[in-house]
């Protein structure tokens, strides 16, 4: 049986040229050295604490440039890893009001492989989970920073 601390997570890929385009417009830029991802956060946004468990639904994309890795089938498989990198770590995460106040996020890969068997899933997984850890502090900072907002208005 799962901890109750846990927050179960449904991953629900962004689909649509408008949308894309919503996030880079309202997005914050988050940079590792192997990746980078935008990400939009509803601040307002707060978790149904109701007494059946309803998932979080987390909108990701995932994005490996044609400049960056040539060949389609290392593309291809740096995409493969990207998602279930997400998944490892989306399903990790404690802090449940981070993760519900996302709504979208953006994952890129950067750095460049020749062959897909450079890339494997550890690297990518420690990447992700740096991005997000990244988004977390930026999130908690902007919290913060919204309740001093909300006390002295």
């Amino acid at each position: 049986m799962e901890s109750s601390n846990k927050a179960q997570v449904a991953l629900k890929p962004i689909k649509g040229n408008i949308i894309f385009q919503d996030i880079f417009r309202k997005s914050k830029k988050l940079i590792v050295p192997d990746a980078f991802c935008y990400v939009v956060f509803d601040y307002y946004k707060k978790r149904n604490t109701n007494s059946e468990i309803q998932p979080i639904v987390l909108n990701y994309a995932v994005v490996v440039k044609k400049k960056n890795i040539r060949k389609a089938v290392c593309r291809n498989r740096a995409k493969r890893l990207l998602r279930e990198a997400i998944k490892i770590n989306a399903s990790q995460i404690v802090n449940q009001e981070f993760l519900a106040s996302i709504k979208y996020i953006v994952f890129y890969w950067a750095k460049p492989m020749a062959t897909p068997g450079l890339l494997r899933l550890p690297n990518v997984v420690s990447a992700v989970s740096e991005l997000l850890a990244k988004a977390e502090s930026f999130y908690n900072y902007r919290t913060k920073e919204y309740a001093i907002e909300k006390t002295t208005n």
